[in-house]
């Protein structure tokens, strides 16, 4: 009874009374775990829903110590879910990638999204954070993405134009996912982000597979103006973004392969200058 009065609560908006009942469902006596997850993960939608992401945060650490305890199969894939789309509100697209990629074939999380909406977020999370052999085995040839790919919008010709390196296609298909992405609940402020990763990924692919070439082939490729390219990669390489320089005598790209033991070299220096640094400040303060 009272799990249905939370439910109605949540459908009719009155979101301080939901969470209400749903405490007074969690706090009943001889009431067991998996009643306790659902009230929780309940919470935890409602936070979602509200954008209130440290609450959501606090809501989905209590339902992972209750599955620790003695959650089942069904509860531990649906709290990926919310756990993805929480990482996906506060831009860890990263962390996110993996648990959608592993709830593909067990996807029943449809109190949050519908299946074509998770299968959205999959797709584009996999093409910016999955190794390109791991995209084909994962991706590519999984029966369950084929099934629905042509379904789920504009996936299809952005998925398989970036493993086939059409680069025009790519970028054109591009703009169509970042009007879905930045009309997105979750993704939406980070639109911007995500379309120039997107575009840092395109041109690192492209440029992988040369030690040098022109701009001019270079922006016919990708279909778009040598100036906007020149300005685009200029921007990316300052930012140490891509690895390769720009001969704007000759119109030439020059790519470099990066030393990784240099760049760990270089990187235990940097943090190692930063730490005394700290230190010295420390010593000031407490000399003082």
């Amino acid at each position: 009874m009272l799990v249905s009065k939370a439910h109605l609560l949540c459908k009719t908006g009155d979101f301080p009374a939901a969470v209400a009942a749903y405490d007074a469902v969690f706090n009943r006596e001889k009431i067991g775990t998996n009643k306790k997850i659902d009230a929780t993960m309940s919470k935890c939608r409602v936070a979602l829903f509200l954008m209130d992401l440290p609450e959501c945060k606090r809501m989905l650490a209590e339902a992972q110590k209750l599955n620790d305890v003695g959650g089942d199969w069904d509860r531990r894939n649906r709290l990926k879910m919310y756990e993805a789309m929480y990482l996906m509100a506060v831009r860890d697209v990263k962390k996110a990638t993996d648990l959608l990629a592993s709830c593909i074939a067990t996807f029943t999380c449809v109190e949050i999204c519908e299946y074509n909406d998770f299968m959205f977020y999959a797709l584009l999370t996999a093409v910016l954070h999955t190794p390109r052999v791991e995209l084909k085995k994962k991706i590519i040839s999984n029966p369950q993405v084929i099934t629905v790919i042509k379904d789920v919008r504009h996936m299809a010709a952005f998925v398989n134009s970036f493993y086939e390196c059409e680069y025009a296609k790519f970028f054109q298909t591009m703009l169509d996912v970042g009007d879905a992405v930045a009309a997105d609940r979750f993704m939406g402020p980070h639109a911007t982000y995500l379309l120039r990763e997107f575009r840092v990924l395109a041109y690192s692919q492209f440029l992988e597979a040369y030690r040098s070439v022109t701009m001019a082939t270079m922006a016919t490729t990708f279909g778009m103006p040598l100036e906007l390219l020149d300005t685009e990669l200029s921007h990316f390489i300052a930012a140490g973004r891509i690895n390769a320089k720009i001969d704007k005598v000759g119109g030439v790209i020059e790519t470099s392969r990066p030393d990784k033991k240099n760049a760990q070299y270089l990187d235990t220096i940097r943090k190692g200058d930063a730490l005394l640094n700290q230190i010295q400040k420390l010593v000031r303060v407490v000399e003082v």
